[in-house]
């Protein structure tokens, strides 16, 4: 589980790290045969500057859960 203030990549883009900021509910409008689906979040992640200076302004984007993976 990702929790706010974890390490985060893309598993689309490894190299592309940051950290989650904060966690925002998402809601599914997707019905199912049993009733509908459960929500999920959206992370919103303020990602690391590419070099070795500090970027001039945060770097934020909003990523889904599932997108993300935990970095150790």
């Amino acid at each position: 589980m990702i929790k706010v203030g974890d390490k985060v990549a893309t598993f689309s883009n490894m190299g592309k790290t940051g950290v989650v900021i904060k966690l925002i509910p998402a809601k599914i409008n997707a019905w199912m045969i049993g009733g509908a689906a459960g929500g999920t979040f959206t992370a919103l992640v303020e990602w690391d500057a590419n070099g070795k200076q500090p970027a001039p302004q945060p770097n934020v984007s909003h990523v889904r859960l599932t997108d993300l993976m935990r970095l150790e």
